[in-house]
């Protein structure tokens, strides 16, 4: 609506876009006399339009247009075209694949478009379908275009956006995400450094940070630790800074990159992470819940210490992939003893006569387990759900007795309950 806020340069009018029947963007402008010919011949054009072609003012104008026609025709049709074009592009009009209209200004990218839906939308953005057509989030839209968002979950706003994005608020937005993702890294960064000092027992403190700070020639040591949290810098060369003899040593040590496990022959808590070390801060992932005897390794978080992970976990190929320079080595200590742990199982199965008994005699008699608890509720369709506790030593026991329960003629499944 251009007639209640007339432009600067005096053009007033009414725009809408809609579909036509052959399923094309029809634009329609709504305007009188005086406001067409303001808009086809300049704002001058209504002194003309007031005096109603009388007068010495419509004189003077006649005087003028000769004047103006008897210049170079070339020139004179470019500059129209400009001053007409002057007129309508300060802004477009962008369609979502609903139908909705968005108003954007002229020169706004596919990212600007991104995050004016969402900042979450902006943020993961990778391009878009421009009437069915895929561009980059580089792309300049042009009124009366349908634009479809893509997105992905893995994208994050990079540096080069800053230059990309036309409107103020799309590029603080992308400043602060990018901010945020700094310090994000730092703390990764700083809990690596911090892994590494602790398996080459050095303190970590101040003084040894410095030392990192120039050998890997940062500005600041925020910045040493944001480039270990993105994987730039290679953590194995952090023994060379502390001593430049030992290269030959320090080419030998374990990759970060490579997930290896020591085979389980000994007690749950005695965990081995990175060649030996067993004094850091860990905690066992609730995602998978590794027990002892369960090839796993260990993954560094940003606030809450290392995590250990089955390496069948669900999570485990999107950490390795994504953050490779965050996953350490882990194993099981060697010892000589069993530890036992409870397992829960979940049983599914036919609700027969004698189907409990089978179930218990399994247990007690042929591996000869003492069941802490045992519950069975009556489901549908003649089923019953049961819920069993049960000792066991290590996870190969649990597994064979998981296959055995499996195989009574009445059961359709034995799951075991993640904790």
């Amino acid at each position: 609506d251009w007639i209640s806020s007339p432009k600067k340069s005096g053009y007033e009018s009414l725009h809408t876009t809609v579909i036509g029947s052959e399923n094309k963007w029809v634009e329609v402008q709504i305007r009188t006399e005086r406001m067409d010919e303001i808009a086809e011949k300049g704002f001058a054009a209504h002194w003309r339009y007031k005096d109603g072609d009388k007068g010495e003012s419509s004189e003077r104008l006649a005087k003028m247009r000769e004047a103006i026609e008897n210049q170079d025709s070339d020139n004179l049709q470019e500059n129209d075209q400009d001053a007409k074009a002057a007129l309508y592009s300060d802004e477009i009009f962008i369609f979502t694949p609903e139908g909705d209209l968005k108003k954007l200004k002229q020169g706004y990218t596919v990212l600007d478009f991104a995050f004016q839906i969402h900042s979450k939308i902006g943020m993961t953005c990778t391009g878009a379908t421009v009437n069915g057509i895929l561009k980059p989030i580089s792309y300049e839209l042009k009124n009366g275009e349908t634009v479809k968002i893509q997105t992905s979950k893995s994208a994050k706003p990079k540096q080069e956006w800053l230059k990309i994005g036309k409107s103020k608020k799309t590029i603080n937005k992308i400043k602060r995400a990018l901010k945020d993702i700094f310090y994000e890294s730092s703390n990764a960064g700083r809990e690596i450094i911090k892994q590494k000092f602790a398996q080459l027992k050095l303190d970590f403190t101040d003084k040894n940070i410095e030392i990192l700070r120039k050998y890997f020639d940062c500005d600041t040591s925020v910045k040493l630790y944001q480039k270990f949290g993105e994987g730039k810098l290679d953590v194995l060369k952090i023994k060379i800074a502390f001593d430049k003899k030992e290269e030959k040593t320090s080419r030998q040590e374990t990759d970060l990159r490579e997930v290896r496990t020591v085979e389980a022959t000994g007690n749950e808590g005695d965990l081995i992470i990175e060649n030996g070390i067993s004094s850091l801060d860990y905690d066992f992932a609730k995602c998978c819940n590794p027990k002892f005897g369960d090839k796993i390794f260990g993954f560094i978080t940003v606030t809450k210490g290392t995590r250990i992970h089955k390496k069948s976990c669900p999570n485990a190929k999107d950490m390795i992939t994504r953050y490779p320079y965050r996953v350490i080595s882990a194993g099981w200590k060697q010892a000589s003893n069993d530890q036992e742990f409870i397992a829960n199982l979940i049983v599914t199965g036919k609700d027969q006569l004698g189907i409990t008994v089978s179930i218990t005699k399994i247990i007690s008699e042929e591996f000869r387990l003492n069941i802490k608890a045992l519950s069975i509720t009556e489901g549908k369709d003649d089923k019953f759900y049961g819920t069993l506790v049960v000792p066991v030593k290590n996870t190969k026991e649990l597994s064979l007795l998981i296959t055995r329960l499996k195989k009574v003629r009445d059961i359709i499944s034995v799951i075991e309950k993640k904790q």
